[in-house]
């Protein structure tokens, strides 16, 4: 055999040649060598088309895993993008609950701090009255009501007969009625009511109610009852159950006021001059239960409460006259220097009371000034936590 190289094509020829001349009915040469091209190109063909198929499965798959890590990438690009913006609306929502909560921390130890300032600058505690009613007195009261002496005004006929406005309008009806029949100013006696009326946006109500007052008359009694209301709103910062239009005593009522304002006046005559009214009482820097009160009449030896219960004397009532007292005593006015005498007038029941401060036990003064008002119980200086315990 030669040792040439030889084309595939020559080698298979070759083969073919040989192959016809084995057989006994040899195909024809240039038959065969057709028939071998033939199957050689369909043999070719078919790599081809298996090579091209193999190729485009290759792309395609190629194709495929690209576009599957181009969409990968996208969609961890998107989830980074969505972390960041997560990451940042987090950051940003806890700052705003930190500077909220900042925010209210500072609101809330402003509102500490003006509290405190209010607690350390201003007098603590609550009214005369109030403080009275709160009070567990001893038996029979600090000042028994029976120790005080008690006098008819005129025929001590009491006025017991059934009202149709609240008892402490009347009060203070004829409380008011009584300071304008001693030639008070009008500005002067109706203050409270000017400034209650203020708070509910009806001041001019108020002046025109005070305006119309000429006497002791019908018109003049509804007039004062009206004020009365007014003031009440402002002594409780709350309004009254009722609108003051409805406020409209019936012809009974408007008579009982008539005469009870007659009887002060004779108690006015009996006991004057008046030199003082409306006076006001402070707790000093050592105070401790009572800020304020309001007592009503001085003259030149005496302090007066007004009443006009039904009821007699109570303790509460004679603790309240010694309250104003006391407080008038430490605050050492002058018009409190020459007072000698309790006195609580209730034209309703024709009645006065009196008691001379004298006869009052120091004991008893001792106690009602430490255990009722708060003197010797000082409560400025306190510290902020000390405050917080209250």
């Amino acid at each position: 055999m030669s040792r040439h190289k030889i084309s595939h094509k020559a080698w298979l020829r070759k083969k073919t040649i040989e192959s016809a001349k084995s057989h006994k009915d040899p195909m024809p040469v240039e038959e065969q060598v057709l028939k071998d091209e033939r199957v050689l190109k369909l043999r070719q063909k078919r790599l081809q088309q298996e090579k091209e198929i193999r190729l485009a499965k290759e792309t395609k798959e190629k194709q495929v895993k690209e576009q599957e890590e181009e969409e990968q990438q996208q969609w961890e690009k998107k989830l980074a993008q969505l972390r960041i913006k997560r990451d940042q609306e987090t950051k940003e929502l806890i700052i705003e609950i930190n500077k909220r909560h900042k925010e209210e921390e500072q609101k809330q130890r402003l509102e500490y701090e003006n509290d405190y300032v209010s607690f350390i600058c201003k007098p603590r505690g609550v009214s005369v009255t109030k403080r009275v009613s709160q009070m567990k007195q001893p038996k029979g009261g600090y000042v028994h009501p029976k120790s005080f002496i008690c006098l008819d005004l005129t025929s001590g006929r009491p006025l017991l007969e059934p009202e149709n406005i609240p008892p402490s309008i009347v009060g203070t009806t004829v409380d008011y009625m009584t300071r304008w029949l001693d030639c008070k100013s009008i500005e002067d006696i109706f203050i409270s009511s000017f400034e209650g009326a203020s708070a509910i946006n009806e001041g001019d109500k108020a002046f025109d109610l005070a305006d119309s007052i000429s006497g002791v008359d019908d018109k003049s009694i509804i007039a004062c009852c009206r004020l009365s209301a007014y003031e009440a709103i402002s002594r409780t910062q709350y309004r009254i159950s009722q609108g003051v239009e409805e406020i409209l005593p019936d012809a009974a009522t408007i008579n009982s006021i008539r005469i009870m304002i007659s009887r002060a006046q004779t108690w006015r005559e009996k006991y004057g001059p008046i030199v003082g009214d409306g006076f006001k009482v402070f707790g000093g820097d050592d105070t401790r239960y009572i800020a304020q009160g309001e007592g009503d009449f001085l003259t030149a030896d005496t302090l007066w409460d007004f009443k006009v219960s039904k009821s007699d004397l109570k303790t509460r009532y004679t603790l309240q006259v010694l309250v104003y007292y006391l407080m008038g005593k430490h605050s050492r006015e002058a018009k409190f220097e020459g007072i000698k005498r309790l006195g609580i007038v209730n034209p309703r029941l024709d009645k006065v009371y009196l008691k001379e401060i004298s006869k009052i036990s120091e004991e008893v003064i001792t106690q009602v000034e430490k255990k009722v008002i708060g003197y010797g119980a000082p409560y400025r200086g306190w510290s902020p936590e000390e405050y917080r315990l209250l």
